[in-house]
């Protein structure tokens, strides 16, 4: 006999760790299942949210507008291209200098659309550099599969968004 000693284990006690075939096809069919059911929820939800980063965009860029026009003390026009792919173009002093400051392409916000832009004289809107008031009020319409959102800018010159998705007041 040995004197180290040996102790013999026999395989069958040996702890085996892992999962059977059947239980991984199992968890794969329902994690199908899953996502198949959750996959229009997220389309609906990156839409939702793409129409209302695209508003919060033009809501932005019409305020950074109006307080150019009082910065500079000149008129500052924002001319939108509706459509898709939409657009929109911010000069100062248009008229004499028409002096280009900023272009936005609307592309970042793949599908969706610039329904329309109405304003007083059409599809631009200017801010007069006496405390940023805007002689030509109106609003801008961006819609995405079914979630739309509006722009509007008032005689004062404000600009906010209503009549969109995700608790903003109706318009007026």
């Amino acid at each position: 006999m040995n004197s180290v000693g040996r102790i013999s284990v026999p395989p069958y006690s040996i702890p085996v760790r892992g999962y059977s075939l059947l239980e991984t096809i199992v968890t794969i069919a329902v994690l199908g299942v899953l996502v198949t059911l959750a996959a229009p929820t997220f389309t609906a939800l990156i839409a939702k949210n793409r129409v209302l980063a695209a508003a919060e965009t033009i809501l932005s860029d019409l305020r950074w507008a109006r307080s150019e026009a009082i910065k500079r003390n000149v008129k500052v026009r924002v001319v939108f291209d509706p459509g898709n792919p939409w657009s929109y173009r911010v000069y100062a002093d248009p008229g004499s200098a028409n002096t280009l400051i900023k272009t936005f392409n609307g592309t970042t916000f793949p599908g969706s659309t610039l329904t329309s832009a109405s304003f007083g004289s059409g599809s631009y809107t200017t801010f007069d550099p006496i405390r940023g008031i805007n002689p030509n009020n109106g609003r801008v319409v961006l819609d995405m599969d079914d979630f739309s959102a509006t722009v509007t800018v008032s005689t004062l010159g404000r600009a906010r968004i209503c009549d969109a998705p995700g608790g903003y007041e109706p318009c007026p």
